[in-house]
């Protein structure tokens, strides 16, 4: 099993002998951790961020499943009420707490793919685990979260952000051992 957390989705793919057994997608990635950190913000503390704190948040404090010696973030932004700019004192679990609609609806999506595999390949990967690539694994614990929540073992990719173009050029080189599995489109006119 390949989980794939981009940036507007988060893809998910049972793979067995070469071939797609199972494939579920959804629309739900990194951006919207950082969309709903910024509606968290205004309407718990009345403050507006862009989305360049936003994200800086998400990295410095942000979590899916809490850990030791968690830090915290002083966020400066706008004061909606005043418009000056106002400082917020945030912990790390709540920034959680913000993220925790996304990083269910993610662990959603991958408890269905689960429930859409048949029972040997549920087996190999309760053995050996599922994989998380892409910029949305990056958020700190996530393994540790879909692994508790699922009850299977989880892998991290060793470049999360480049695994999905490591992959395609590999398939793009040895394009002939791939041949059979590749989908390909046709040619455009």
């Amino acid at each position: 099993m390949i989980i794939d957390i981009g940036g507007g989705a988060t893809e998910i793919a049972v793979i067995s002998m070469g071939d797609i057994v199972n494939a579920n997608s959804v629309r739900v990635g990194g951006e919207d951790m950082t969309e709903v950190l910024i509606d968290w913000l205004r309407a718990e503390h009345q403050i507006l961020v862009d989305s360049g704190i936003a994200e800086s948040i998400k990295h410095a404090v942000g979590s899916a499943y809490q850990y030791e010696r968690e830090p915290q973030v002083t966020v400066t932004g706008r004061d909606i009420v005043k418009g000056i700019p106002k400082q917020v004192l945030l912990e790390a679990s709540d920034v959680r707490n913000a993220l925790a609609p996304v990083v269910n609806n993610i662990v959603e999506a991958i408890r269905i793919s689960l429930s859409q595999t048949p029972p040997a390949l549920v087996s190999d990967i309760d053995k050996d685990g599922a994989w998380i690539t892409g910029g949305g694994s990056l958020l700190k614990q996530i393994d540790k979260k879909i692994a508790e929540e699922l009850g299977i073992p989880i892998n991290t990719s060793e470049d999360p952000l480049s695994s999905v173009v490591i992959g395609s050029g590999i398939c793009l080189e040895r394009f002939q051992d791939f041949k059979s599995i590749l989908k390909l489109s046709p040619r455009p006119n």
